[in-house]
């Protein structure tokens, strides 16, 4: 039995890049993702290396004990202040409760690597657990289309 008080983060490294794809490309990820395609192999790791690479991005695995449960990436945007952030969690250790403190101890790296800045997650209108996910997380509305919804929070 997993204990949710138990998980811990920790940098992403090149050795977690095959079950972050496992998950990206779980039917349910993709049903709620915005490309809303399965992505290849060498896709992944095209973009995986780049995100290890970069050092705009910071990419946080959650963990208990050696069990991967999810991973949070906070992408730099143009502007300089503000990170998209997306979160997945494993497919077998979804609707346990992991998100929500993942996203916290995630954030928290995340201030502690680099201070203040706003974070923003962009939702698909229809995504009904992830609208709920975010407000519950304190992130605002901050824009709304037809299609999708786009949270805020600020950190620091």
């Amino acid at each position: 039995m997993v204990d949710i008080s138990d998980l811990k983060v920790r940098k992403v490294t090149i050795g977690d890049s095959s079950e972050i794809l496992r998950w990206r490309n779980n039917p349910e990820t993709v049903q709620f993702s915005l490309s809303k395609k399965h992505v290849t192999q060498q896709e992944h790791e095209i973009w995986f290396r780049k995100k290890l690479d970069s050092f705009t991005n910071f990419m946080y695995v959650g963990t208990i004990d050696h069990l991967l449960v999810g991973v949070v990436n906070f992408s730099n945007t143009e502007d300089k202040l503000i990170f998209k952030l997306s979160i997945n969690i494993a497919p077998e250790t979804r609707s346990i409760g992991f998100g929500f403190k993942l996203l916290n101890l995630a954030e928290e790296e995340l201030n502690h690597e680099i201070g203040s800045c706003t974070l923003s997650a962009i939702v698909l209108k229809h995504n009904f657990r992830s609208l709920s996910f975010f407000r519950k997380c304190n992130y605002e509305l901050y824009t709304e289309t037809e299609k999708i919804v786009e949270f805020r929070k600020n950190l620091g």
